[in-house]
């Protein structure tokens, strides 16, 4: 599969100030977002081996409590791990903060914005090269059966609806375990528990995606990195689209904002006066109202056809022409007989 991960690579912003996508992986805690990292980098690892970069919890409790980023290789992208959500975390503004980038990175979620403004401060100039893209939004299937994750997802998506997230159902294959053989063919419970989420939680089925890592396999398969590439070059469209948009509402924004240099009319003349050129003004045609109606002889010229003038456009062949004949005399040839005499008269 690696050889087919080179379109992930077309991917590309074309402002200095983000060199690369910027994918942020948010959601529940213990929804297998540090396995989810370890997936996408065995993806775009040449070797067989499986990846093990982000270390994996397990269970309902904090297994990232720093903002950590992970570089994909040979991928203009970046994976930023963020700590699980809760209803203990995120009430201080900081899903808004991580989104416009202005935490920075090692940030940990015990810390406040008050008492860390210094380092805020610090890695205010690299603010835009944080500023995310795409969110990734991952939950467990057994959220969809708890009615106080459920209200907490639905009002937290909301806050990230404008970067049209992806909804990512993990540990699926608790419920379905031949999905880790084949994620492209879901079966009948894959495919109810994905319209039990977009039902649920109010979401387009289109937007939800079921996640297969690697949990205990030691070589990569086929069937987890295509699952994996998949997301990948989802959540890159993603990203493309919303950074396209981000920064061509900046520039409507600044030309919005630019001074226009319009000359009044009120000065022209004035300019003309001190001109020292001798040129006159141009008289100045409104083209917005309508012309006056032709005088007599000018509407007398305009009906009259004089045929005799108007040259004939008739497609018809020219006439040869006609050559006069030549009446001077022509000289004459007299053959003149030398050295013979005998045929000469006598």
């Amino acid at each position: 599969m690696y050889v087919f991960t080179g379109k992930l690579g077309q991917f590309r912003p074309n402002q200095q100030s983000a060199p690369k996508y910027n994918l942020m992986l948010f959601g529940i805690a213990g929804a297998s977002k540090s396995a989810f990292i370890n997936s996408a980098l065995t993806l775009l690892s040449p070797d067989y081996p499986v990846i093990h970069s982000a270390s994996v919890g397990g269970g309902e409790h904090h297994n990232s409590r720093k903002l950590a980023r992970f570089e994909l290789p040979g991928v203009r992208a970046t994976l930023w791990d963020t700590w699980g959500l809760t209803p203990n975390t995120y009430h201080n503004g900081d899903l808004q903060w991580l989104l416009e980038g202005v935490l920075p990175l090692g940030w940990d979620m015990d810390w406040v914005y008050d008492q860390q403004r210094d380092q805020v401060e610090r890695a205010a100039g690299t603010r835009d090269s944080r500023a995310q893209h795409a969110v990734l939004f991952f939950i467990p299937h057994s959220s969809l059966d708890k009615r106080d994750e459920t209200d907490l997802i639905r009002s937290t998506f909301d806050q990230v609806k404008h970067l049209n997230p992806m909804l990512l159902v993990t540990r699926t294959d608790e419920v379905d375990t031949t999905i880790r053989r084949s994620p492209d063919r879901p079966s009948t419970a894959i495919i109810q528990l994905k319209h039990k989420a977009s039902r649920v939680l109010n979401i387009p089925v289109n937007r939800i995606f079921t996640t297969v890592n690697y949990t205990m396999e030691r070589q990569k398969t086929f069937a987890i990195d295509r699952n994996t590439y998949e997301i990948l070059d989802t959540a890159l469209g993603i990203a493309e689209q919303n950074y396209i948009a981000k920064y061509s509402q900046q520039s409507l924004r600044s030309s919005s904002l630019r001074p226009e240099t319009t000359t009044s009319r009120s000065a022209a003349p004035a300019a003309v006066a001190h001109s020292p050129s001798p040129l006159r003004q141009a008289p100045i045609i409104d083209l917005t109202q309508s012309a006056p109606p032709p005088s007599t002889n000018a509407s007398r010229l305009l009906t009259s056809r004089d045929h005799s003038r108007q040259p004939d456009l008739s497609l018809k062949p020219s006439p040869k022409p006609k050559f006069k004949p030549d009446h001077r005399p022509k000289p004459q040839f007299v053959p003149t007989l030398v050295g013979t005499p005998s045929l000469q008269k006598k």
